[in-house]
């Protein structure tokens, strides 16, 4: 079973997939044309999102690594990017992982307290 996302290719556990999301489940195991290709393509996300919802999958948590402190541009000197920056990264990398979480129904019904769950998990990590 393949997952088609930003133009990358994930050959996935169909058992691993299907047990955490009723999405897959159904598109997967249906008489849609999913089930029977066996291949679903994702739009309106990114893989590095994906990836995210992959590595909840395997893990059971959210790490959302941090970007170097230091970019270059065009030969230019290095630039000090604000912990301010990495914050709203991480905090916009997170949202759109809760965003993909609820369309693929990752977690069962999205009420109250998956948010909560989710940030202590990606934050005390």
């Amino acid at each position: 079973m393949t997952i088609h996302v930003g133009g990358k290719s994930y050959p996935l556990s169909k058992k691993l997939v299907c047990y955490y999301s009723t999405f897959f489940d159904r598109a997967f195991n249906g008489s849609f044309k999913e089930g029977v290709e066996q291949t679903i393509k994702l739009e309106e996300t990114s893989a590095e999102t994906f990836e995210t919802i992959v590595q909840y999958m395997y893990t059971s948590h959210v790490v959302i690594p941090t970007t170097p402190i230091t970019k270059v541009e065009d030969g230019e000197k290095e630039e000090k990017i604000s912990a301010t920056h990495i914050t709203q990264e991480k905090i916009t990398r997170l949202l759109n992982f809760i965003a993909l979480a609820d369309r693929i129904d990752l977690l069962g019904p999205f009420d109250s307290e998956c948010p909560s769950l989710l940030w202590e998990r990606s934050v005390l990590d």
